[in-house]
């Protein structure tokens, strides 16, 4: 089963604000049962448009993971670690954040 965690705050925030201290590296921790992926969708530009990024790789092994919980500030967002229903495929297209139309 996957893991989402979201938050939607009065004030920009990293997900390492959001978390209690040592949280982020324990959402990395879940990332070894959890290694097929990881995705999030966050309210970017002030809430003017969403932003999204997915990736193949397990959050704990993935420097993008690393720039997205100490960089990416935001009032809203959803993060998911994947771990795979078998024979469903691997890759970012299986990965939360979807979004329809966009």
């Amino acid at each position: 089963m996957c893991r989402l965690l979201g938050w939607v705050s009065d004030r920009p925030q990293s997900l390492r604000e959001v978390l209690s201290p040592g949280s982020s590296a324990s959402l990395a921790e879940l990332s070894k049962p959890h290694a097929d992926g990881w995705g999030a969708a966050y309210l970017a530009d002030s809430g003017a448009s969403l932003g999204t990024i997915r990736s193949p790789f397990p959050a704990g092994n993935d420097p993008a993971f690393t720039d997205f919980v100490g960089r990416i500030r935001t009032r809203a967002a959803i993060v998911h670690v994947r771990m795979a229903t078998p024979g469903y495929g691997l890759g970012v297209v299986n990965n939360h954040p979807f979004q329809h139309g966009g």
